[in-house]
């Protein structure tokens, strides 16, 4: 008995007592009942808005530094050409999750398999893939990989190639030491 009432608390559920109890009570003091329960959420509702509006207007936004602001970000003129709408993209950010995926299974679940990549230690911990590949696409980035002019598009063709040799290889290595 004594968890099926700590239970009720808990989920915040009334006791049957008095849900049987509210069925015997007459449908317009139901009614009425409810009517004042809404009146004290909408009340509490606008007092909540009150204090918001309150809050926002005793931190006002510096408008001037946020002009300021976006006037440097414009004269750094950084563009960021990565468009995910672009099937290529999408791509590139799928098999190199799947690199990351593939990886962290071989290390984990084959003791004889080791980090090929020279830029990482044999063993590297999640963290460190991903942030290899965090600096890796940005720098692809920075050198202009991700362009869409039809022209420069092959270097993006490339490194999608590039790992995907790479991700069969971890499948190929996985499934051989398996």
């Amino acid at each position: 008995m004594k968890d099926k009432k700590l239970l009720q608390v808990v989920n915040l559920s009334p006791s049957e007592d008095w849900i049987e109890k509210l069925v015997e009570v007459h449908p317009m003091k139901q009614i009425f009942w409810a009517s004042i329960i809404q009146a004290c959420v909408f009340g509490f509702m606008l007092l909540s808005f009150l204090l918001i509006s309150v809050g926002i207007k005793a931190n006002d936004f510096d408008f001037e530094q946020m002009k300021e602001d976006g006037e440097r970000i414009k004269a750094s003129e950084y563009t960021y050409n990565f468009d995910f709408q672009n099937p290529k993209h999408k791509y590139f950010i799928a098999i190199n999750a799947l690199d990351v995926a593939s990886t962290i299974y071989a290390l984990e679940n084959r003791n004889t398999l080791i980090e090929g990549n020279p830029l990482l230690p044999e063993k590297p911990e999640l963290e460190e893939l991903i942030v290899q590949k965090a600096i890796v696409a940005y720098t692809l980035n920075y050198v202009g990989i991700f362009s869409t002019n039809p022209d420069e598009e092959w270097y993006l063709n490339v490194m999608n190639i590039v790992v995907t040799i790479v991700v069969i290889n971890n499948l190929y290595q996985i499934n051989k030491y398996d």
